[in-house]
């Protein structure tokens, strides 16, 4: 084209796009089925006795008539037809092609779709048709992982656009529409070649821009529509993959139904197969692995009544999924007969299984090598990597991924020393270029893979140590000790860091601005989460105008928190550049842990495989201790089990509670801590770091040394005289070995008051009137929830009162002088307006004395949440529970939050989380150290130990936490409830643990 024709088409662009069948054209308004029938059961058209634009018209008539009856083979056929009708090279055989490519795409015929496009684009003739036609050949050849042909298309397609942004006065009616096509098309690029931040960023603005030009009322009919649920499942498919969980499931709703809306109006009927692949990527990296087998089982089925269904890219993936979920379940062999099904079917589109080659992906290389298929595992993983190493670079995510899983093979095939060198390269640039920006969570099949690769290399480096071998300057010990950290890495420690971090900082207006980034990335959680409730409420055949006008509400509230959370990241990276480092910091070598510790303390690590546990333990000076244990995480798990059986019974009935398990107790003592008492055995406090199933015992009930209990007159008062760990040292815990640095990374000034606290909340007339116990039963907090009211009129009517906690608040504010008129709430005041109204960064110590519930626990509470007093009776307009979303609003400056509730350390859906998502969210909030308990308290017990901490703590200034919380919990083992029982059974002073700062 020569220029001034060129400049010409420019000019007169925005007119050709409107015009353009995916500008703004409406689809075909639908016909009876009978009519539908007539239409195909008519002969073709003579195409002696009619105009190319007449037969084009018909054939197109026909096409849509195909597609209504659900008959997609028939209307491939019909645009065939048309095309030899008309001529291939004719300009009206370009709305063939414009059609026939999306039905290729739908089906996932992806070669196909591409000759399609390219024939458009030959016969396109105006600017705009060979814009759109660029963008799409862009993106296809990007999912071929036609590097060049995707460069230079997407090229063409940005050049075009650009002159028409410089110079073309329509652009403020047509800019958005036409951004969106291109960020689309730039998205698809870089998603196809491993660079997931900046795809994630495109297809933000893809749906951004789209949004915007289609108004408040987007209409499903236009074909402009199409990129709304195209770049918004896949930003969604990314959020969840980089961590954004929250954000990505307040979008789902959104994906499949604008999907839904579109492949209606415009009958394409497996478009929605498109966004099966996003919406199984959000349930998998949430954990809902029902939800996510439902769906791919479903995308299966639908695709497999078309010809050639398995052999669809869309089928491919969603079949990937399939056999990742049952590799994070343990179940090896089903993965493996996905992986052959994915393969069978890929092939069968020889074509395109030829030029695309992606049968051999490294998890199922990953699978076999789980099943002992070492020299099959090799063959995928070889060629896996030779594909890879031609398509991405350095920068590519997927290139890392292929590199790690071989380096495991090769471990496995027997060169141990070679596979530790590349896994030693490679893993931090896993980690760097697999997360988002400011991230805090990590998905369930994200964490799952990385823990597989990282579990692999400590493994790897475990053998290394036991065969005395060094390699690359590497001592596998040391390396162990660092990489296990990043594999037990959890959201607890991400929160931790950002509370030190924001304490730490003595610029108040840099503190400001640290914490309006934080506030606002806590805002768009907590708004998505909404957003989610929302969509997920009840649903009616009549739509709720009402409902409808929240949702959009909300819609618009998040994407308008979501804007001012990127500015905000921006300016806090601007002006605190070490931000991210501090907040997401580098795992501790063994000598950066040794200069964190203070004198007569010691740190224990541990972290288990599937073959063996790894335990290190330190003092601050001198040779670590370091041992290989012959305990696979699966009987780790089965001993903690056995432990806890006798620590959380179900019975109220003291009778019924078993004798404590002094065996288990010993003989995990004497397979994880005796083999490293040398670092250790002269410690006064024990700092331990636990890993999986040991998370959930506290390491206090372990023995020293074999005990026979003798029967006494009061029950379980022998236990006593067992020689418990805790009799050696005082114990707390920490969520990961970072999590220490965080802490002691500076010293922030302390808050003015002493004590505020929150018990005893009035939940109803029912519960005030609880049957009594038995004179020899327990009453323990939340253990079994009593029978419902006849007629409750708030779900907090379902919780029993504590009406002792009362007094165990009002005892701990005497012993820390706090204003009793001011900082004690009880019953109607121990309310969430109260918790929110008052300024608790003034306290160094904030209690609350009262039920913690986990999700499902009360009708429709979906987090974990406080219960407070019922909103019923005290008349304020919050609903009594302060969830973990309220909690991460909070501002705190304390030296510790006491939970004197239930189960509040439990495992929140992942046994290698330390503390419970209410512990988290306290950490988040300001909090340096946690109190909190494993299992539903005896409350006499609870009270008891909790006053003679603070007694201890209040006497003796220089006594720390978990000093403190030693002495207490040795005191309670020397009481009892009169005759009737001891508190020397460990259920009764060992629930609460130290958690952070045991200082």
């Amino acid at each position: 084209m020569k220029q001034s024709n060129f400049l010409l088409a420019i000019l007169i662009l925005p007119l050709l796009l409107s015009n353009n069948s995916f500008a703004a054209s409406a689809a075909a308004p639908r016909l009876p089925a009978e009519e539908l029938k007539k239409i195909l059961d008519a002969p073709p058209p003579d195409p002696k006795e009619h105009s190319k634009a007449a037969l084009t018209k018909i054939y197109m008539e026909r096409g849509r008539a195909a597609s209504a009856l659900g008959d997609l083979d028939r209307e491939l056929k019909e645009l065939e037809a048309g095309i030899q009708a008309v001529g291939a090279k004719d300009p009206n055989a370009y709305e063939f092609y414009n059609r026939r490519a999306p039905l290729d795409l739908d089906r996932g015929d992806y070669v196909s779709a591409r000759a399609a496009r390219e024939l458009a684009l030959e016969v396109a003739g105006s600017a705009g048709r060979q814009f759109f036609q660029l963008n799409y050949l862009s993106s296809i050849s990007a999912v071929l992982r036609d590097r060049d042909s995707a460069k230079t298309y997407l090229s063409r397609a940005d050049s075009l656009l650009s002159s028409v942004r410089r110079g073309n006065p329509d652009w403020g009616r047509f800019g958005n529409f036409w951004q969106a096509a291109l960020s689309e098309s730039k998205g698809n690029y870089n998603l196809s070649f491993g660079y997931l931040i900046e795809a994630q960023s495109h297809y933000r603005t893809c749906t951004t821009a789209i949004r915007s030009y289609m108004g408040k009322t987007p209409n499903p009919a236009d074909n402009s529509y199409y990129y709304l649920p195209q770049c918004l499942g896949r930003s969604v498919e990314l959020a969840a993959r980089l961590g954004y969980l929250r954000e990505a499931g307040a979008y789902v709703n959104d994906v499949r139904e604008t999907a839904k809306a579109y492949a209606q109006a415009h009958q394409r009927l497996l478009f929605e197969t498109r966004t099966a692949r996003p919406i199984a990527r959000v349930y998998l990296e949430q954990g809902l692995l029902t939800e996510a087998k439902e769906l791919i089982d479903s995308t299966i089925s639908r695709s497999e009544k078309f010809q050639q269904g398995e052999a669809s890219l869309q089928v491919g993936a969603v079949r990937l999924f399939a056999a990742q979920l049952e590799m994070i379940q343990g179940n090896w062999l089903k993965a493996e007969e996905h992986f052959r099904a994915r393969r069978d079917g890929l092939r069968a589109n020889k074509a395109q299984a030829e030029e695309l080659d992606t049968e051999n992906v490294p998890d199922w290389g990953y699978a076999l090598l789980r099943l002992g298929k070492t020299q099959e595992a090799m063959n995928v993983l070889n060629a896996d990597l030779t594909t890879s190493q031609k398509r991405f670079d350095g920068d590519s995510l997927y290139l890392w991924e292929s590199r790690a899983f071989h380096a495991l093979g090769i471990g496995a095939a027997g060169d141990k020393e070679a596979a530790v060198k590349t896994l030693a390269v490679t893993i931090p640039k896993l980690l760097e270029l697999g997360r988002g920006q400011g991230s805090t969570e990590s998905g369930f099949l994200t964490s799952a893979r990385t823990g597989w690769i990282l579990e692999g290399y400590i493994a790897l480096l475990a053998d290394l140590h036991r065969a005395k071998v060094r390699t690359a300057g590497i001592e596998p010990y040391v390396e162990a000790f660092r990489i296990a950290d990043l594999a037990r890495a959890s959201r607890v420690e991400k929160a931790l860091s950002a509370a030190i971090v924001r304490a730490s900082i003595n610029d108040p207006q840099l503190a400001a601005v640290l914490r309006r980034a934080q506030d606002l990335d806590y805002q768009v959680k907590a708004i998505s989460e909404a957003l989610t409730a929302l969509q997920q409420g009840v649903k009616t055949d009549k739509p709720d105008p009402n409902r409808e006008k929240v949702i959009e509400k909300t819609r618009a509230e998040l994407a308008r928190v979501r804007e001012e959370n990127d500015q905000a990241q921006a300016e806090l990276k601007r002006k605190l550049p070490d931000y991210s480092e501090l907040l997401n910091a580098k795992p501790l070598t063994i000598g950066d842990a040794q200069k964190l510790l203070r004198p007569q303390e010691a740190l224990i690590s541990l972290y288990s495989t599937q073959q063996q546990t790894l335990v290190w333990a330190m003092a601050g000076q001198g040779q670590p201790a370091f041992q290989v244990v012959d305990l696979p995480s699966a009987k780790v798990a089965e001993l903690v089990t056995k432990l806890r059986k006798a620590l959380d019974p179900t019975e109220a009935d003291i009778s019924q509670v078993p004798t404590f398990d002094f065996a288990t107790a010993l003989e995990l003592y004497q397979k994880l801590l005796a083999p490293v008492e040398a670092g250790w055995k002269n410690a006064k406090e024990l700092l331990i770091v636990p890993h999986g199933a040991l998370s959930e015992l506290p390491f206090s009930v372990l023995v020293t040394s074999a005990y026979q209990p003798t029967k006494a007159g009061i029950p379980f008062s022998d236990h006593g005289g067992a020689p418990w760990l805790l009799k050696n040292a005082a114990i707390s815990y920490l969520p990961s070995l970072s999590a220490l640095a965080s802490l002691r990374r500076g010293v922030t000034p302390s808050a003015a008051n002493s004590f505020i606290g929150f018990g005893d909340p009035v939940f109803g007339v029912a519960a005030k009137s609880a049957a009594p116990v038995a004179a020899r039963g327990m009453v323990r907090r939340n253990a079994k929830a009593p029978a419902a009211p006849s007629s409750p009129t708030s779900n907090l009517e379902l919780l029993q009162a504590l009406p002792d906690t009362a007094d165990e608040v009002r005892d701990i504010a005497k012993i820390l002088r706090a204003d009793e008129s001011r900082d004690i709430h009880l019953g109607r005041r121990a309310s969430e307006q109260s918790v929110k109204s008052a300024d608790l960064s003034t306290y160094r110590v904030v209690m609350f004395a009262t039920h913690g519930l986990v999700p499902g626990e009360l009708p429709e509470l979906n987090q974990p949440a406080l219960a407070l007093s019922n909103p019923a009776i005290t008349g304020e307009k919050e609903d009594g529970l302060l969830t973990l979303a309220e909690i991460l609003g909070l501002k705190l400056r304390a030296d510790w939050v006491v939970l004197s509730a239930c189960n509040t350390a439990s495992a929140d859906g992942q046994a290698s989380e330390a503390v419970s998502g209410l512990g988290r969210a306290f950490f988040f909030a300001g909090a340096k150290a946690l109190l909190v308990s494993h299992w539903p308290v005896e409350t006499v017990s609870a009270k008891l130990l909790t006053t003679e901490l603070f007694k201890r703590q209040s006497s003796d200034a220089k006594i720390s936490r978990a000093q403190a919380v030693r002495d207490a919990s040795l005191a309670v083992m020397q009481q009892s409830a009169g005759k009737s029982y001891s508190y020397a059974h460990p259920m009764f002073w060992a629930p609460f643990v130290v958690v952070g700062d045991g200082g």
